[in-house]
């Protein structure tokens, strides 16, 4: 049997230009930060999403729960599984 290869884990900050338009107070995301935790899992490979920092009581947090839902599990899924997704055009 062999060893599983270690968790990888990516991360990135936000900073104040992060385009919350939408948003009353456009800088909710400042300080927080993504990341992707990346491992093996059987013949597969796993990726955990998290927004650390997003908080409920943002007043972005259901659209941009909703948002990075539609990104990871669908344009992310694409770009990985058929080599193109589905990016945001106007960013």
């Amino acid at each position: 049997m062999s060893a599983s290869p270690p968790r990888r884990r990516t991360d990135a900050d936000f900073s104040p230009s992060a385009n919350l338009a939408f948003a009353e107070d456009t800088t909710e995301w400042t300080g927080t930060d993504i990341a992707f935790d990346i491992a093996a899992s059987g013949d597969k490979t796993e990726v955990r999403f998290t927004h650390v920092g997003l908080t409920p009581e943002f007043e972005c947090f259901d659209s941009c729960s909703s948002a990075w839902s539609f990104y990871i599990k669908g344009s992310l899924r694409e770009l990985i599984t058929a080599g193109t997704g589905q990016p945001n055009p106007t960013e």
